[in-house]
């Protein structure tokens, strides 16, 4: 069978994931956490904990399916099964947009746009758990959509949403902000539709309540371990425990924007930090939030408004544009992820699909437009956003530097002396 365009954006993309995935594993958090995690299970059990590492009491999802690997001494297999999450959170988009009539190259797009972002490339390289939460996330939002313009009558589309809500907090603790916004979301696009505020109500709580369920595992076993709080180590004011944390050996500064300020940005800049994530992103350095998103992202967000989706089952009444929904959802948790203290990239990695699927609604209805110039400065646009992404690819695979490993010509202790400084000690 021969394969179609499409076929091959998807194909090439995948080998491009998989490509990155298998440079060994050189990442401080995939060292001491998200790898280390599951070689302790392996000594002691799952679910087991060491109350002297904090790390061990996070959601671990995914750790769960590195373990699985490392049981079989498959130490390159979790950054592919971490790079694989970004795959599968393409094809979701894709299929989102095929399903509410955007044509097949356009999807492709989307598919194309999700994978090579920076932040998306650099960490499925890397063996964390931000792309899972991706995943998770992204699932349960386009399936809160497929509740809405199903007139909230397919009710399992809701179950699957707050399944899959449940599946993001389980597999990081960002996961609450999901459920947070999902849950006002629900409430919202309800109450909208059926002005029934109360079963609105009902139906918010009810989406908490399933996701909770879905995490629980994780949750009671932090309540058991901790001495009652389900979440540790946070929100230890609001609930009690047993455990003793070690004091910090030195006084820390934990808020970026004292740091901002110290570093001399004025008033101005840190008000604008929500635009300046899309332009002034830097890997590795903290405060140029250690990551890069596309500032394509931002400029083409704007004409989504306009874009008008077919609809199938008769005039959309006054339920809530899908572009409002990502709209809202993407800017409440930008704003919400910027009051934290530790502003990175990859902390607002849930923001991707939903821009995305913006961006493409704007491609659409430009493209859509009898205005031939209109027409070849959209073009212009695509090609300044794929051209972004495949610029970054290109630094990230000399940063990386793993072709003589994947070749044999490097052995993987080798690559590891070059890569980590103190490994040789």
């Amino acid at each position: 069978m021969k394969m179609k365009s499409y076929h091959w954006v998807m194909f090439v993309c995948l080998l491009w994931l998989l490509f990155l995935a298998l440079a060994p594993v050189v990442s401080r958090d995939a060292l001491i956490h998200h790898m280390a995690l599951p070689k302790l299970w392996l000594e002691r059990g799952l679910f087991s904990i060491d109350e002297y590492r904090t790390y061990a009491f996070y959601p671990s999802n995914l750790q769960a399916l590195y373990q699985a690997a490392l049981f079989y001494n498959l130490e390159f297999l979790p950054k592919i099964i971490h790079s694989l999450f970004l795959f599968a959170t393409g094809y979701i988009v894709y299929r989102y947009l095929k399903d509410i009539g955007i044509n097949t190259y356009l999807s492709s797009l989307a598919f194309l746009f999700a994978l090579t972002i920076p932040i998306c490339q650099r960490l499925a390289s890397q063996a964390y758990v931000d792309l899972g939460l991706l995943f998770f996330t992204t699932l349960s939002l386009i399936y809160l959509l497929h509740w809405k313009n199903s007139y909230f009558i397919v009710k399992k589309y809701f179950y699957l949403s707050a399944i899959a809500a449940g599946f993001a907090l389980g597999t990081k603790y960002n996961g609450m902000l999901i459920i947070a916004i999902l849950c006002l979301l629900c409430f919202f696009i309800y109450g909208q539709y059926t002005k029934k505020y109360t079963k609105s109500a009902i139906y918010s709580v009810k989406f908490v309540g399933i996701a909770i369920v879905m995490a629980s595992p994780w949750l009671i076993r932090n309540y058991l371990v901790s001495g009652g709080n389900p979440v540790f180590p946070l929100l230890t004011s609001f609930f009690p425990d047993t455990l003793e944390e070690a004091a910090p050996l030195y006084p820390v500064l934990n808020h970026t924007m004292l740091y901002r300020m110290i570093e001399g940005e004025s008033l101005a800049e840190i008000l604008l930090l929500p635009f300046r994530i899309f332009f002034d992103g830097e890997d590795n350095n903290f405060l140029r939030f250690d990551g890069k998103l596309n500032p394509m992202m931002l400029v083409l967000v704007p004409f989504a408004f306009w874009y008008r989706k077919v609809s199938k089952s008769g005039s959309a009444g006054h339920l809530v544009s899908d572009q409002l929904v990502l709209f809202i959802f993407a800017v409440l948790t930008i704003f919400i992820s910027l009051s934290s203290h530790d502003i990175r990239i990859r902390y607002l990695i849930p923001i991707i699909s939903p821009i995305v699927i913006l961006n493409i609604f704007s491609i659409s209805y430009l493209l859509s437009q009898k205005k031939r110039m209109l027409n070849y400065t959209t073009y212009i646009l695509i090609g300044i956003y794929i051209s972004y992404n495949i610029v970054y690819g290109y630094h990230l695979l000399y940063r990386l530097d793993h072709v003589n490993y994947i070749l044999g010509a490097e052995s993987k202790i080798d690559y590891i002396r070059r890569k980590v400084e103190l490994y040789p000690m």
